[in-house]
């Protein structure tokens, strides 16, 4: 009888141990991202193109390509505004700088953006050291269609204390159109 009793815990245990080992596993990678457990504090950027875009985000067009805001028009993943980019040839793009708090204490930093847009269209998410416009952090993605899907690019350490960051969308013959939202920029200290 001991045996049945056994084997019928036997799949309650194996997803016991999946589930352990998965919490060991998300726990082992957030201390490995961030290089220890505690952080003294965090700093966050978050700018949802929601109070005068126009005023902080710069649009570049190069090519048959163009961007702009959409205000008020019911596109934005949060409401009221939103950034739009369209290329077919060359590239268009959408970026700001942004001041992060002091290098010496800062031990990471990670940005991320909201983007929705025609199935195949090609974006650059960089993190620009504006002194040498050379890339700090840079993430290529080809979206699929559908609706606004957060993009992260790879963190990074050191930098300069003012960064420029840009979505830039890739022309490649055919027309697209993307949509941009809520940038976020965190470092820890």
């Amino acid at each position: 009888m001991s045996i049945l009793r056994t084997a019928a815990r036997l799949p309650v245990l194996g997803r016991l141990v999946r589930a352990a080992a998965a919490i060991v596993a998300v726990s082992v990678a957030v201390i490995a991202f961030t290089g220890s457990a505690a952080y003294a504090s965090i700093w966050q950027l978050t700018d949802g193109f929601d109070y005068q875009p126009a005023s902080t985000w710069t649009v570049e067009a190069y090519g048959s390509s163009g961007g702009g805001f959409d205000l008020n028009a019911g596109t934005a993943r949060t409401a009221p505004n939103n950034a739009y980019l369209w290329a077919q040839t060359q590239f268009s793009a959408v970026g700001r700088s942004v001041t992060l708090r002091n290098n010496s204490t800062r031990n990471g930093c990670a940005a991320a953006i909201y983007l929705t847009g025609l199935s195949g269209a090609k974006v650059n998410i960089e993190v620009i050291n504006p002194s040498t416009w050379t890339y700090i952090s840079l993430r290529q993605v080809t979206l699929t269609g559908g609706g606004y899907t957060q993009y992260t690019v790879p963190s990074w350490t050191g930098g300069p204390n003012t960064v420029y960051v840009r979505i830039a969308l890739v022309g490649s013959g055919a027309y697209q159109l993307i949509r941009a939202d809520d940038l976020i920029v965190q470092c820890n200290y």
